[in-house]
């Protein structure tokens, strides 16, 4: 079992395959602890942001800052961070004294599916999942205090949440989403097949498209559209367009 100590002999990490050091232990694998000589507490720092094992692989090799904020490690573990798809040893650090991070405003606070607006908040440093009403967004973190994120496609109105490694801010008030095509009925058909998309923002639509191929249509109402499988259509996504843009929905399936 290695370890090291931080520099006034407070914190002790080191790595270990028991599974009753901590509650929830039960991957199986050698993870990463700190213990805190003070107070008794022992931390598995081998997890994600949200609690996650690391199923997949160990973890080891820990090494701790002198004052006993920062603690670096090894893992093959694939499930530790978002997109790990190496299958390779990766280093991870954890910042164990780091702020949760804070949401002030959004800018701006409503727009369609696919345009893309401003989180304003602080310590965003290393922010990992951007979500619109529990789904995922992409985003670029321009700074510690703002997010730069696109509202994912068949998004609907509700709060946007940050998630670093020390806990998720959730905004205030809602981001409305003013254009979004967000199911289809049915998902799959043939040529002919009359297909009733669902929504937000469809009384001005003036297309709907099935992977680029312009379909005839009927707006229903303001949340309905039925529309057509026109001839030349190929699987893809069904868009539509009115004023205020073009966004994507899910993917049809053209039948034979």
């Amino acid at each position: 079992m290695r370890g090291a100590l931080s520099a006034d002999g407070r914190f002790a990490t080191f790595e270990s395959g028991a599974g009753n050091l901590v509650p929830g232990d039960t991957n199986g694998r050698i993870d990463v602890f700190m213990h805190d000589r003070q107070t008794g507490a022992t931390e598995r720092l081998s997890v994600s942001t949200s609690g996650v094992q690391g199923i997949d692989g160990q973890s080891q090799d820990a090494a701790i800052s002198a004052a006993g904020r920062v603690v670096a490690f090894d893992s093959t573990a694939s499930s530790l961070v978002p997109r790990d798809t190496n299958h390779s040893l990766d280093v991870f650090v954890r910042d164990l004294m780091q702020p949760a991070p804070e949401l002030a405003s959004l800018s701006p606070a409503s727009g369609i599916t696919g345009t893309k607006f401003i989180i304003n908040g602080a310590y965003f440093n290393d922010a990992t999942n951007v979500t619109l009403n529990g789904k995922a967004a992409k985003f670029r973190l321009r700074s510690p205090n703002r997010i730069e994120a696109t509202v994912p496609d068949r998004a609907t109105t509700g709060k946007v949440a940050v998630t670093t490694s020390v806990g998720t801010a959730t905004s205030q008030d809602d981001y409305v989403v003013t254009f979004s095509v967000i199911t289809l009925t049915p998902g799959r058909g043939p040529v002919g097949t009359n297909v009733t998309l669902a929504g937000i923002g469809f009384g001005d639509v003036t297309s709907v498209k099935f992977n680029g191929t312009p379909a005839a249509f009927t707006v229903l109402s303001p949340t309905a559209i039925r529309a057509t499988v026109p001839a030349g259509a190929t699987t893809g996504k069904v868009s539509a367009t009115s004023p205020k843009g073009t966004v994507r929905g899910p993917k049809f399936t053209v039948t034979s």
